[in-house]
């Protein structure tokens, strides 16, 4: 019986022991399946049924092409299966992530769409045209692994949401890890009787979630229900299809099949099969051949003139993307070189996504992170707490929450079942992860003291040629030490001296292949250190020569290891006057592994080289991947390195010097710096605090992140074999890196800007990309020596500051951002009439950006059309400061303008009426307008105008709020509450400007009215919270109704409507969770109407240092 055949039936023998029929009544398991088959839960009847096929297709050839049939819904049999409900078929749209530096929460990145959307239920009069809003799951579930068939799907899924949004198609997905063969457990038969990915299962679909597999089907079923336009596909019937389809076969029953049988007989056979090899690849090179001829003079195979891009070319182009695995250089083929170039730059990347979810949890600030499976993962934060999450469904999930140390953790590793966690309490613990059905375990096995230092970098591997595990661990002892674990505990082992200060970075590289010393290639542990050097160390089995069996012998090498030890000590002290240099050891350690049945083990750790290039302290080591799924080349091993001086080195061995050398097998191997990215003289804008690799279709891209709050990111494109790879900048995660404290749109909503603790002001604007617009930050026009904590417009070009000083500063546009913005097609950018400065920058020792003449060369040489980067942000996009305010006599604390943009008002820290007083300026001649506005005894901390500048209410730590009235040439007190029993946080007009909201710890907002005729103004309705209101904002949404948005200080975002002739009464009709809001205190929220009268955006700040961007959209009948 084939293998798929005994999972059935294992499955069938579980149900059956487990069915009423056996525990119950007393029968035997056969007897039930005989003689009481309907009396068997639906399950069991449904495995017995998929058994009988999966048995007589073993007999019946046929069946082998047609497939097993089930019963049962294969979505309904899974769920079932695992104990968890049948989800109704809904529609979920999460909000946005603009940005991330995320305490207590973990980021997961890959490429979706960027601008999501939300719809609230709303109540009567308005219409819910929508299915209820869920946060469970999205429309579609697809199963997919990283080869050529889940790639095109997934392509296809991302295209469609990029052209049509999340309102019309979204989906989660579950990666299945082929090498396990979950996709011959019964449940995945279930949905495929083949069991093959990929599988798509339409949730959406009624009465019963309907199962759609084979690749080519699936993108069939995907246009024919979503593509609501035909922009991937054409009219049915038409002669177009008709072409659209026969590529789709082309590919599908040729390309396919033949280039996965090259690759097989050139890579995987286990023997060589020159016939089969020939066979593939010329049949392979004979298809290209076609796709060569049909490309001649056109961009894509189907379609008028040159055509358009289709399912047909998305249907190929995975397969054709690893041409080199079936031995096929694209050159002899131009027309198929030039598509494939032409559909990698398609949107999946050209949007330039990054974030895709956020998982909260962590009550305080994530350290690390390791992966132990694609869908599987370990977190620790500074507060002591491990916890792990695991994908399922489509859905992250945390599995395990555990206080494991006393102190904050800052190291993390996995191997295996073991996780290694290393605390500030000087410690390191293993412990045995125990997975289950639907939470996991973490067991400690064992805690090592390291006696007063501190475990700075931990890492572990299996060792070559057994299963036992080797144990490094870095810290503030400048050694490497080594344990290692045959049975149940580690014991030191070996300790690697020579770093010359902390070593904050470990990295094993395993052997190559799994014969380790077959082809004499060592386990690589390399070490960084804050001394700015790596050293790479080779751990491999000791062989023992005939000669070293003497103990004359044994006994003379001893002696020779001590006179090495002497001799490198003296190195490393030189005597007066001399020139000393790094400590370079030679000796050989030995290590030796007990094993029960095999005995000892030795083997030996020996240094390497030593990479000198880093002008600064090293921060992380990461080795590049080496195995490959394309051709017969095999990339040098590399590794990346980061530091605190700006920079990231690829470090690899020298093809022309290990070729000098190779004579010597026990000769230390020259390593060079292959590539270096980063700034020149950037440590002072704080370095890189870790880099890694990622692996994408379109190459190997090197990563790394810093103080600053952002990524860099480069990707290198593969070229020819033997020729060095080319290496440029992309895109990259941007946002600020600590809390963000004020968030203000533009004047016409065509780009926003914020400011946070990370004394930076950014400027986001919504840039044009292939098929939507996304979001980036476009400029950082003030990096400050003081944190900031508020910022107003004065117009599109000119905005105003405050920061943890008594001085507001005022910056104008440069020549530079106002080019930038027009070259990148922000939409509503004014034209500028008046000369600008170029750019401007920072003096020395000051902290007024100056205006310049000239441009930085960066800026005219690279940009090229394309948004600044992060290392352009940071030096490039200064804005000239053109005027200072003073005024108060304590630093300020909120700022705001009028909506005509003729005035400013600020506020300070106090603590007496005397200081707790709001300051008037005129936006022109920046002089005093009227009297200082007072009444307050603390700090004022929120300032609003209202719609047509008449009045101005502020709100106060001393739980008050006032309101005043323009009269003459000033504003004069007119009314004023004290209704909140705590701090009051933020205050906010309608846009109508005829009520406005209160927002305070005391956990409720209050909406109040205007009221001419008394100085006691009506409370109309109070919203009570669990939690305190830290925030609040108003939106119109037509000419009846209008929205209410309250941040909560825990990071929910609560969005209310009513009735514009009943404010009095208002309806919770959306809940946004701390799962894509916030994990904090949210400082502010801020409203923007679209072109799109039902979509409105959201824009909010918080604690949690995020900014984040939510498009709200509303159905109106």
């Amino acid at each position: 019986m084939s293998s798929s055949c005994d999972a059935l039936l294992r499955a069938l023998k579980t149900c059956l022991l487990e069915s009423d029929c056996v525990q119950k009544d007393g029968r035997l398991p056969s007897d039930c399946l005989k003689h009481h088959t309907d009396e068997l839960p639906q399950p069991c009847q449904n495995l017995r049924k998929a058994t009988f096929e999966c048995k007589r297709n073993m007999l019946d050839m046929r069946k082998r092409f047609r497939g097993n049939t089930v019963g049962m819904g294969a979505e309904k049999l899974r769920r079932e299966q695992t104990n968890r409900p049948l989800l109704d078929p809904i529609i979920y749209s999460p909000l946005a992530r603009e940005m991330t530096k995320l305490p207590g929460m973990c980021t997961i990145y890959k490429i979706p769409s960027h601008l999501q959307s939300i719809r609230p239920r709303l109540p009567p009069p308005f219409t819910r045209t929508h299915t209820q809003i869920s946060t469970m799951a999205k429309p579609l579930l697809v199963y997919i692994a990283p080869t050529p068939n889940g790639h095109k799907v997934s392509t296809v899924l991302e295209e469609l949401k990029a052209a049509y949004g999340t309102n019309v198609i979204d989906y989660d997905y579950e990666e299945i890890v082929l090498s396990t063969n979950r996709q011959k457990e019964p449940w995945f038969i279930a949905l495929n009787p083949n069991g093959r990915i990929p599988v798509l299962v339409d949730r959406s679909h009624k009465p019963t979630p309907f199962t759609v597999f084979e690749s080519g089907a699936i993108l069939l079923y995907l246009v024919r229900k979503y593509d609501l336009e035909g922009r991937f596909t054409f009219p049915a019937g038409s002669d177009e299809e008709s072409e659209l389809l026969q590529w789709i076969f082309f590919a599908h029953g040729g390309i396919g099949p033949m280039q996965g049988q090259a690759r097989h007989f050139r890579q995987v056979a286990p023997v060589d099969i020159p016939y089969g090899k020939q066979r593939y690849t010329e049949e392979t090179a004979r298809l290209y051949g076609v796709l060569n001829i049909r490309l001649e003079g056109r961009d894509y195979l189907v379609g008028p003139g040159r055509g358009k891009l289709t399912i047909a070319d998305l249907n190929a182009f995975p397969w054709v993307r690893l041409h080199e695995g079936a031995g096929i250089d694209l050159d002899a083929f131009p027309n198929v070189k030039a598509w494939v170039d032409r559909i990698a730059e398609r949107p999946a990347d050209a949007n330039d996504n990054g974030v895709h979810e956020t998982l909260p949890g962590h009550e305080g600030t994530v350290t690390c992170l390791q992966f132990l499976r694609n869908n599987f993962f370990l977190s620790a934060d500074d507060k002591g707490a491990v916890r792990a999450w695991h994908r399922a469904e489509g859905r992250w999930m945390c599995t395990v929450a555990i206080q494991a140390h006393s102190r904050p953790i800052s190291a993390l590793a996995v191997c295996d079942n073991l996780v290694a966690t290393g605390s500030s309490d000087s410690s390191v613990k293993i412990w045995d992860i125990r997975q289950g059905a639907e939470r996991d375990e973490l067991e400690e096995c064992q805690t090592i003291s390291l006696s007063g230092r501190y475990p700075l970098a931990v890492v572990m591997t299996m060792l070559p040629h057994s299963k036992a595990i080797i144990l490094a661990i870095g810290g503030t002892d400048r050694n490497v030490n080594i344990w290692t674990r045959s049975e149940n505990l580690f014991v030191r082992s070996a300790t690697l001296p020579g770093h010359e200060d902390w070593v904050r970075a470990l990295a094993f590289r395993s052997p190559l292949s799994s014969d380790g010393a077959a082809n004499d290639d060592p386990l690589v542990l390399a070490s960084g250190s804050q001394d700015g050097t790596i050293r790479l160390w080779n751990i491999e089995p000791l062989v023992k020569s005939a000669s070293s069996i003497n103990d004359h012998h044994v006994n003379d090498s001893g002696s020779t290891d001590e006179l090495l030890d002497a001799f490198e000590a003296s190195l490393a002290d030189p005597t007066e006057g001399e020139e000393g240099g790094r400590q370079i050891t030679l000796k050989r350690h030995i290590i030796s592994i007990k094993f029960q049945d095999t005995g000892v083990q030795q083997y030996t750790i020996t240094f390497d080289a030593l990479l000198i290039g880093h002008e600064a302290g090293v921060t992380s080591l990461s080795w590049a991947s080496q195995q490959t799924s394309t051709g017969n080349y095999l990339p040098p091993p590399t590794l990346l390195s980061t530091s605190t001086d700006s920079s990231l080195i690829l470090w690899s061995p020298s093809d022309t010097l290990i070729t000098s050398s190779s004579n010597s097998p026990a000769a230390p191997s020259i390593w060079i710096n292959r590539q270096r990215f980063g700034d020149v003289g950037g440590q002072r804008l704080g370095g890189f605090v870790g880099g890694i690799w990622a692996h994408t279709s379109q190459g190997d891209e090197a990563m790394a992140w810093g103080w600053s709050g952002g990524w860099r990111r480069w990707r290198s494109v593969r070229m020819n074999t033997g020729i060095e790879d080319e290496w440029r900048e992309v895109g990259a995660i941007g946002g600020h890196r600590g809390p963000v404290k004020d968030v203000a749109w533009s004047p016409a909503g065509e780009y926003l800007i914020s400011v946070g603790l990370d004394q930076t002001t950014r400027i986001h604007g919504a840039l044009p990309c292939p098929s939507r617009k996304v979001w980036h930050e476009v400029a950082r026009p003030q990096v400050h020596g003081y944190d900031l904590v508020g910022v107003t417009w004065l117009g599109p070009w000119t905005f105003a500051s405050v920061a943890d000083e008594k001085v507001v500063r005022i910056f104008e546009a440069p020549g530079t951002f106002v080019e930038t913005v027009k070259s990148l097609g922000v939409d509503g950018v004014v034209e500028s009439e008046q000369n600008r400065p170029v750019a401007a920058s920072v003096p020395p020792l000051g902290l007024s950006n100056k205006a310049t003449s000239d441009a930085p060369p960066r800026v005219n040489s690279t940009r090229s059309g394309r948004r600044p980067f992060e290392g352009e942000l940071a030096a490039t996009t200064l804005w000239p400061e053109v005027e200072k305010v003073f005024g108060h006599g304590y630093e300020s604390i909120t700022i705001a303008s009028s909506h005509s943009h003729e005035l400013i008002a600020t506020a300070c820290r106090a603590s007496s009426p005397q200081h707790a007083v709001v300051r008037l300026y005129s936006a022109s001649t920046y002089q005093s307008f009227g009297s200082p506005l007072e009444g307050h005894t603390l700090t004022v901390t929120r300032i609003a105008f209202s719609p047509d500048d008449k009045y101005i209410v502020t709100v106060s730590r001393d739980r008050t709020w006032r309101a005043f009235v323009r009269k003459d040439n000033g504003y004069v007190s007119v009314a004023m509450d004290k209704s909140h029993a705590r701090i009051i946080w933020d205050c906010a007009w309608s846009s109508e400007g005829d009520i406005f909201a209160t927002a305070s710890r005391d956990k409720t907002v209050k909406i109040w009215a205007p009221k001419t005729t008394s100085d006691r103004w009506p409370a109309l309705a109070t919203l009570k919270f669990k939690e305190a209101a830290t925030a609040v904002a108003f939106c119109s949404m037509d000419n009846l109704r209008q929205l209410l948005a309250v941040g909560l200080e825990t990071g929910e975002i609560f969005i209310y409507s009513g009735s514009k002739s009943g404010p009095d009464i208002w309806e919770l009709t959306f809940v946004v969770g701390r799962g894509t809001a916030h994990v904090d205190h949210i400082h502010k929220l801020a409203w923007h109407s679209t072109e799109h009268d039902h979509i409105k955006q959201l824009a909010s700040c918080s604690e949690d240092g995020t900014l984040k961007i939510m498009t709200v959209q509303v159905d109106i009948d």
